[in-house]
């Protein structure tokens, strides 16, 4: 399923332009479905334009025992405090991103993919390009590793 997200993720961004942020989300412990989470600033928040094309290119892509693992899509605006947050902490650079068992800030993931995250201005990116392992697993936990990203 993580490469059919990334084919609709290519897809969104020929067809609209440039997206910010990009992830496949479980948060909730008690559900075992996914939340997709797009912003970009072509997408605004309770825009059904924008939802129905995401719900059709994820309809279109996945089949039906796949589709049935999604609970919701969430369309945020550039402002929303979880926006905002991943932006601020991690850059995908190319690479998809994956977090179990994390808590940010606040926030409990049980597990991520995040296609694609866009800094903008800050000068934190996260520079393990591994997935952070997830903390019940066979093997330890890493911890992602900040760098400070000079700016020139």
């Amino acid at each position: 399923m993580v490469e059919k997200f990334k084919t609709i993720l290519e897809e969104i961004k020929r067809s609209r332009g440039d997206v910010v942020l990009f992830a496949l989300m479980r948060m909730d412990e008690l559900t075992d479905k996914w939340t997709v989470i797009l912003s970009a600033s072509w997408a605004k928040e309770g825009d059904l334009e924008v939802f129905k094309y995401i719900l059709n290119l994820i309809q279109s892509n996945l089949s039906k025992e796949e589709f049935s693992t999604i609970a919701r899509i969430g369309i945020l605006d550039l402002g929303n405090s979880l926006v905002k947050l991943i932006t601020g902490t991690i850059r995908t650079e190319g690479k998809t991103i994956r977090l179990q068992n994390t808590k940010i800030n606040g926030f409990s993931i049980q597990d991520a993919h995040i296609f694609q995250s866009f800094l903008g201005d800050s000068k934190e990116i996260l520079t393990d390009k591994e997935s952070i392992m997830d903390q019940r697993g066979e093997e330890k936990p890493q911890k992602p590793q900040i760098k400070k990203e000079k700016k020139e």
